[in-house]
């Protein structure tokens, strides 16, 4: 299928790189961006499923996701390693209601098998509400985001840190704001999708249209990308 509105929408903002996760087996996602940046799938990974708005992301086909089983997908992106980047994803959940145990991690910046630095994730509070965590320096959060995380429904995403403040923002809605501070020392510029650097809380469920920017996006561009995917204005 040819590429749709939403994939141009997500090039014509320059990401570092961007894999729209359509491929039929791993060991590797390809860049969709013109910078070659390929990700790594895990070997626990199933392909080619179903993914989030056919009309928007495939014209004239249908959109393909990755469905994540215990492992993760990952990335280094060599040279990003300052405090200013954006992550954009589409997310679906298979965890029933009532089971997840934890925190499931939807996307982290780290070191391969150490803490990771920024991460967030989906989790069920005491009232059985799905939210979104952060964790990163200074501890880890609860995400007063607006809107609700329902199981097998798509569910957009937006991690971005500027500086010490990291923005997260569901569905391209007001986003959570944190202040974090981070050392002064390089950053890591490894990424992680589905899981944190420590491969600890890997989330059940299908992901796609993951993309890296080397700048935190505004939260006008945040909301055109998910109108782009279909969201409601």
């Amino acid at each position: 299928a040819a590429a749709g509105p939403a994939v141009e929408e997500m090039l014509g903002k320059k990401p570092k790189a961007y894999w729209r996760l359509d491929e039929f087996a791993g060991p590797r996602a390809l860049d969709a961006s013109p910078n070659g940046i390929d990700a790594l799938y895990g070997p626990r990974v199933l392909h080619y499923l179903s993914g989030p708005n056919d009309k928007a992301f495939a014209k004239g086909g249908i959109n393909r996701s990755a469905f994540l089983a215990g492992d993760r997908i990952s990335a280094r992106i060599a040279g990003l390693t300052g405090r200013d980047y954006t992550i954009s994803l589409w997310f679906w959940s298979g965890t029933a209601k009532g089971v997840m145990e934890g925190t499931e991690w939807l996307a982290a910046r780290g070191t391969p098998f150490g803490a990771p630095q920024d991460a967030v994730g989906l989790c069920e509070n005491k009232e059985g509400r799905r939210t979104l965590t952060l964790e990163a320096p200074g501890g880890t959060r609860e995400l007063p985001v607006p809107g609700t995380i329902e199981r097998w429904k798509w569910n957009h995403l937006d991690v971005s840190r500027s500086g010490d403040t990291i923005r997260v923002a569901l569905n391209g809605g007001s986003p959570a704001v944190v202040e974090s501070r981070v050392s002064t020392q390089p950053t890591p510029d490894t990424f992680f999708f589905g899981g944190s650097s420590s491969l600890e809380g890997t989330f059940e469920g299908r992901l796609d249209e993951i993309a890296v920017f080397d700048r935190p996006l505004s939260d006008t561009e945040i909301a055109g990308l998910f109108r782009a995917g279909g969201g409601a204005p």
